[in-house]
């Protein structure tokens, strides 16, 4: 066996080692996403039965949970 190490560098100049990416930081932007996703979907559950169910004030309640969700 040799004395000499498995990486060897010169003055300057820099290996580039692959990293290994972690699936729970690869997807945190696919979780934040479905997580948002998620809440609007009940918030427009939430405005359609405001809609279907509710009085003048229910019904302008649900608009702006519509719009809300249409926006997020």
């Amino acid at each position: 066996m040799s004395s000499q190490p498995l990486l060897q560098t010169s003055n300057g100049k820099r290996i580039a080692l692959p990293t290994r990416v972690e699936p729970k930081v690869f997807f945190a932007n696919e979780r934040t996403f479905l997580s948002w996703l998620n809440f609007t979907v009940i918030l427009g559950g939430l405005a359609v039965g405001l809609l279907n169910f509710g009085d003048s004030v229910g019904r302008i309640s649900a608009g702006l949970f519509t719009l809300v969700a249409w926006q997020l």
